[in-house]
């Protein structure tokens, strides 16, 4: 770890209800604790429900620390986790 330096890898499925809380959090922690580079890495692992890219994307466009990318299939928790990596 190096200060001001850090990625926090969050797989995602089925998650649109807590997804903005996330990011909220996070980036009241990463203020706190004077972390200037900071990234949340959402991976989406296929969600079934629709919703998810989309809110993803807005995340996106709105929190330049915030990066996501869609998975063609489901993988699980520990392959997702693994690609954001």
């Amino acid at each position: 770890y190096v200060r001001g330096l850090c990625s926090i890898v969050v797989p995602v499925y089925n998650s649109t209800l807590s997804l903005e809380e996330i990011v909220l959090r996070s980036t009241k922690i990463f203020d706190s604790h004077d972390e200037t580079s900071c990234e949340i890495i959402f991976i989406d692992d296929a969600s079934p429900e629709k919703k998810t890219w989309p809110i993803l994307e807005d995340l996106c466009s709105r929190y330049e620390n915030v990066k996501s990318i869609q998975l063609s299939k489901n993988f699980g928790q520990q392959g997702t986790t693994r690609g954001g990596l």
